[in-house]
């Protein structure tokens, strides 16, 4: 079994029902964020330009040459849905000390700006801080804008939760800069690898002047994850304004003091994904069993299928 002390170039790959190490994609692999833009030029020569705030990940992983057939099978078995068809998550290695969050959840504010709620069916609001009174970006490199959410009174009837997977030996650490009315809060709650679900907990406010970006410790004792959403108590109105948040993995060996240590980074994650397309094969040798080349290609869909 794979322990965190030997990943070496391992990623963890697969759905909430059945995740593993698998070898990780070659060097060079295409992991860009795909939003919608046009422009043109005007009449006058001038020229203009509209992007979306918003955007998605696209991944193009290629594997080596050498590959076994089992490798390749394994990545075959997960389109096929062998192991559950629901979405697809992994953890890039390169990114466990940054920030594992999808953008939108680790800087709120593109949901002010054609970006997806955090809360189904309630449009958030922005307000701006000046250089002058935003000590906290200048130290932390926070986003410049606090994300408003108002709740109507009434039960609130749905949420959106992400799911975050945590690799197998690994912690997740959680900070979160946020402020609320009594009746309403960001939570969390471990995903048991049977499919059920832990207690739900309070994920605590970071302090925006304090030097780390994370002060919450998750060990993965073996489950698959969490969930992370936004919940109202009671009938009553509420409003939530956030800024950031951030998630970063290392093994549970290790002491979080380091890792816990800012600057805020952007979302380097993603809130699921499909396969865009069948899983490519091209098979060379007859050594040791079968030498393979595979590659396959993956969207993210988790934010806009909920």
């Amino acid at each position: 079994m794979v322990t965190a002390a030997s990943v070496g170039a391992k990623m963890w790959f697969g759905t909430r029902d059945y995740s593993q190490w698998i070898e990780t994609p070659l060097s060079g692999a295409n992991v860009s964020a795909e939003s919608f833009g046009t422009g043109g030029t005007l009449l006058n020569g001038g020229g203009w330009q509209r992007n979306s705030s918003g955007s998605h990940k696209t991944y193009n992983f290629g594997w080596r040459k050498s590959s076994t057939r089992q490798e390749a099978q394994i990545m075959k078995d997960y389109r096929d849905g062998v192991w559950g068809d629901g979405l697809i998550y992994f953890q890039e290695p390169l990114i466990y000390s940054t920030n594992v969050l999808p953008a939108a959840w680790a800087d709120p504010s593109q949901a002010a700006r054609g970006g997806p709620s955090l809360v189904p069916g309630v449009t958030p609001t922005v307000s701006r801080q000046t250089w002058g009174n935003n000590y906290d970006f200048r130290l932390q490199n926070y986003p410049i804008m606090w994300t408003q959410y108002e709740l109507p009174t009434g039960p609130q009837t749905e949420v959106k939760r992400l799911f975050v997977p945590i690799p197998d030996g690994f912690s997740l650490h959680l900070g979160a800069v946020w402020q609320g009315t009594p009746s309403i809060s960001l939570r969390g709650r471990r995903v048991k690898r049977d499919g059920t679900f832990g207690p739900s907990f309070l994920i605590q406010s970071t302090p925006a002047y304090d030097e780390r970006v994370t002060t919450q410790d998750i060990l993965g004792n073996g489950d698959a994850g969490i969930e992370i959403w936004i919940e109202k108590t009671g009938v009553n109105s509420a409003v939530i304004a956030l800024k950031a948040m951030t998630a970063r993995l290392q093994p549970e060996f290790k002491a979080p003091d380091a890792i816990a240590v800012g600057p805020w980074v952007g979302g380097q994650g993603n809130s699921g994904c499909r396969f865009d397309g069948d899983v490519n094969m091209v098979f060379h040798t007859g050594l040791d069993g079968g030498q393979v080349e595979y590659g396959a290609q993956f969207r993210e869909v988790g934010s806009w299928e909920q």
